[in-house]
């Protein structure tokens, strides 16, 4: 009976880092299809360099949201916040005055589930925000597309 139950417990393990390794390619496979698909739709070199931003920053909370990345301090969960709600605004802004432009967030979230998981991770993330008067000042500082492609230019 011992063998049998030890048996199960290998099967157990076996199968929990089947999924743990499944999880992470699924992420990098998410990411890759992404890169792939702006690369392909997205000719301005401005909208490329905020959809690729939004791309990383989908990823690092996806990660943390699955528990594969650490949670973040409130300054870091700020920032992170911050920035995809300016990325939000900013591509919300460009697709009323340009209809034509690819949904940047569809093609990272391209299924009803997806969807479901954007809506879940970004409630995760609003718990370690803290102090929101702060989050409202950096999501202000952000706004207009210019300004938010300069401060990721000057982050890399």
């Amino acid at each position: 009976m011992a063998f049998r139950m030890e048996r199960k417990t290998l099967w157990g393990v076996a199968a929990l880092f089947i999924g743990i390794s499944f999880g992470v390619q699924a992420d990098g496979a998410r990411m890759q299809a992404f890169t792939d698909a702006v690369q392909e739709k997205v000719t301005d070199q401005n909208l490329m360099l905020i959809a690729m931003e939004a791309g990383k920053r989908w990823t690092q909370t996806i990660e943390i949201y699955n528990g594969n990345a650490p949670v973040p301090d409130a300054q870091t969960a700020r920032h992170i916040v911050a920035r995809l709600v300016a990325i939000d605004l900013c591509l919300s802004d460009l697709h009323s005055k340009s209809p034509d432009i690819p949904n940047i967030k569809d093609l990272y979230f391209p299924s009803l589930e997806d969807a479901v998981l954007s809506v879940q991770v970004a409630n995760n993330m609003a718990q370690f925000v803290g102090d929101e008067e702060l989050l409202m000042e950096e999501i202000i500082a952000q706004t207009e597309c210019e300004v938010l492609a300069e401060a990721i230019r000057k982050e890399e």
